[in-house]
């Protein structure tokens, strides 16, 4: 069977990675696509004119919408496959009987998105027409957002093309554990035809030399056979999966029963020419600069990532906090937000019972709506940023009430989810002011220093915002783009990454253990 996997939901059943095996095939359909851009004043005018069924470059007029906002519309040999709402998750369709056998003719992809943003898209935003002919060219309009970082438009995905045997593995759930020092694993497997499914070689444990210390790197499930009435088919699907169990207490959180403290970063996908599509090379350079760093985790701010990043995590011991792109929402409906977040950590409870939960705020503590329902409370604050500007005097004060606050009101475990301060590189100011390197330092150091206090106690992590600079809307509070990067935005280190290089391979060797890697470069 054909699939066409790309990036934005998936099919009744499980959606696995497509792999490459003995059973199964799999093509990158990546490299340069035709593009061509909707100028047209009719916005169905290249549907109408059925550009999708012939070569972009011999269709006047384009492609536009048919409504689908935010949205994504695929076509195979000029016949519609599957279309989607939303960005940022995969997607995939069935193609076996659109898939021409005749080598001699191509095949032809055809893909129409359409970045704009609504009420109801995620992320959200608004389309406001300007219809004054005194002051507006005629069909002039703005795309008003809610967030911080820019929208970009266009495929930041590998497009896959894979095949499967009739009958195949669908859907893999791995549950691990520990008992007595030994671990385990628990595997349930859904085939595409409900048969059942063999596993063979579930090798788990090793010893390394005499210490007496079992360590699980990897688990992988090979070889699944899948059985029907009348044959046999083979389907071969390879899953690395980490042994790992995770809990927490009112002050702790627990990976494999041992105390974790998240020393790491916020990041966006962006960069300079690719913006937020997969580049393997930034990619690389991205977790060489986390390890010099000597970070242990990373948040996806604001959407989820690429399945291949978070894969380069689980290679490279990366604890990573995947968040969902609901950041602009919360502020449009922040009223409502309590029947959201009761909605959305039940059902994702009801998906993986292993998994904490937790969302980030910055409201009042005294009214928020999603804090009852967390496992750990995220807390965002610029003190002495956006809020009492360049008084750094007064963050030892507010971010010690802060957290006082929040934990004897819920009494979980808190992590400071954002702090910083934007410099630009190479401005420079003694006293440090605003928007130099000294200030940035200043601030990062007064928050430092409280979090010493508070770690002893129930703050278990820091994440500094940003990792990098990166754009955003024009604004006249940006100057080409967020620059609260310690990094800039083509990863060269402003004067803050030595602070905090220096503060996370101190708190590397305090408060657990070493990472699994204490060298770099990172290997894919």
């Amino acid at each position: 069977m054909w699939e066409l996997f790309g990036t934005v939901l998936p099919l009744d059943g499980g959606m696995l990675f497509p792999r490459e095996s003995t059973s199964r095939e799999v093509k990158e359909l990546n490299g340069l696509w035709d593009f061509r851009p909707d100028g047209s004043p009719n916005r169905n005018e290249g549907f109408e004119k059925a550009w999708h069924k012939r070569r972009l470059a011999e269709v006047s007029g384009s492609g536009g919408d048919t409504r689908v906002e935010s949205g994504f519309s695929a076509w195979v040999n000029g016949e519609k496959v599957t279309e989607h709402e939303g960005g940022h998750l995969p997607f995939e369709a069935e193609i076996s009987s659109l898939i021409r056998r005749d080598p001699t003719k191509p095949c032809r992809i055809t893909i129409a998105v359409n970045n704009t943003l609504t009420l109801e898209t995620l992320p959200p935003g608004t389309i406001q027409y300007m219809n004054d002919r005194t002051r507006y060219p005629d069909g002039f309009f703005v795309q008003n957002i809610d967030f911080d970082f820019f929208n970009y438009a266009g495929i930041h995905r590998p497009v896959l093309l894979y095949t499967t045997p009739k009958v195949y593995v669908d859907d893999i759930i791995v549950e691990t554990n520990f008992m007595d020092n030994t671990g385990k694993f628990i595997s349930n497997f859904l085939t595409s035809t409900k048969e059942y499914v063999m596993i063979l070689r579930p090798y788990v444990l090793y010893r390394r030399g005499d210490s007496g210390i079992k360590e699980v790197p990897e688990v992988y499930l090979v070889h699944l056979i899948a059985v029907s009435e009348t044959s046999t088919y083979e389907d071969l699907y390879t899953l690395p999966v980490g042994i790992r169990t995770v809990n927490v207490t009112k002050t702790q959180f627990l990976i494999n029963n041992k105390p974790f403290y998240f020393h790491g970063v916020n990041k966006h996908e962006d960069s300079d020419i690719r913006g937020k599509g997969l580049d393997w090379p930034l990619i690389v350079k991205d977790f060489n600069l986390i390890k010099w760093l000597g970070a242990n985790s990373f948040r996806t701010s604001h959407y989820p990532y690429a399945e291949e990043i978070l894969q380069m995590c689980d290679r490279h011991g990366i604890v990573v906090i995947d968040e969902l792109s609901l950041n602009a929402s919360l502020y449009i409906n922040v009223n409502n937000i309590c029947f959201p977040c009761r909605t959305l950590i039940k059902h994702t409870k009801a998906l993986d019972h292993t998994r904490p939960v937790t969302y980030i705020t910055d409201s009042n503590y005294a009214r928020d709506k999603g804090a009852p329902f967390v496992d750990v409370v995220c807390v965002n604050s610029y003190f002495s940023w956006y809020h009492d500007p360049g008084h750094l005097e007064v963050i030892p004060i507010q971010l010690n009430a802060q957290f006082e606050n929040w934990y004897g009101k819920y009494k979980k475990p808190i992590i400071q989810s954002e702090y910083g301060a934007d410099a630009l590189p190479g401005l420079h100011m003694d006293p440090p002011m605003m928007f130099t390197e000294e200030y940035q330092n200043a601030l990062l150091q007064s928050y430092h220093d409280v979090f010493d206090q508070k770690r002893k106690q129930y703050v278990i992590g820091e994440l500094i915002w940003n990792f990098a600079d990166f754009m955003t809307a024009q604004a006249i509070h940006r100057v080409v783009g967020n620059k609260k990067g310690i990094f800039t935005r083509q990863r060269q280190p402003k004067a803050a990454a030595f602070i905090l290089r220096r503060r996370y391979w101190r708190l590397a060797n305090e408060t657990w253990r070493l990472p699994p890697w204490t060298k770099y470069p990172c290997s894919l």
